[in-house]
């Protein structure tokens, strides 16, 4: 009877000391899928840009990402024109245990020459950062 309950002690133990890191390992799962997404949308912006000449909706940029998934609902916002264009993707988490981010493509000069650039930001638990400018908050 003493084994059994040192047993039940023991295990106890190790599911107290365990299940903290096994959410955290959920979480990061989690977040990997926006990671992924808002990656293949910013460089799909690039694309986009490269043969059109502006950035596009979601459904212009033919990735095959859905708007909505279990944990993240997607939105991106393609604005202005020329030099000043820019597209914003949003991975906005429908729980408040995982972290939201926010891609970013626009035109900038390298070399003399316009080009895209990227940008990836992660957000606090629960929120979507707030841009400005070219670095993330």
């Amino acid at each position: 009877m003493m084994e059994l309950m040192v047993s039940i002690v023991i295990i106890g133990t190790l599911f107290v000391l365990a299940y903290p890191s096994f959410i955290n390992q959920v979480s990061k799962a989690r977040q990997s899928e926006a990671q992924s997404y808002i990656g293949a949308v910013n460089r799909a912006q690039q694309a986009h840009y490269l043969q059109h000449r502006r950035f596009g909706e979601l459904p212009d940029l033919e990735v095959g990402i859905r708007t909505f998934t279990e944990h993240y609902t997607y939105t991106t916002e393609p604005e202005g024109v020329g030099m000043e264009a820019i597209a914003q993707t949003t991975a906005t988490p429908t729980d408040n245990t995982i972290r939201g981010y926010l891609g970013k493509v626009w035109i900038g000069l390298a070399g003399g020459a316009g080009t895209t650039f990227t940008l990836m930001c992660e957000g606090s638990v629960g929120l979507v950062p707030v841009v400005e400018g070219t670095t993330c908050p």
